[in-house]
């Protein structure tokens, strides 16, 4: 796909990165859906990965108190 060298290119991504399996999910998932998908705005990203952290965090605190 040509975007994705554009994309590549022009937002300085390393070339490696087409090789993410995170990335490669992403993409298999977004080749099924059906209809119009937009990307998440950055806000919504941001809450996302934030919630996530959190989650994580919280976890790893719980495994921690039950372990020590």
């Amino acid at each position: 796909m040509k975007l994705i060298a554009w994309w590549i290119a022009c937002c300085f991504r390393p070339f490696s990165i087409s090789e993410d399996a995170e990335l490669q999910t992403a993409f298999d998932f977004a080749s099924q859906v059906k209809g119009n998908s937009k990307l998440p705005s950055r806000n919504t990203n941001k809450k996302r990965i934030e919630e996530e952290a959190s989650e994580i965090q919280a976890r790893m605190k719980a495994c921690l108190a039950d372990k020590c």
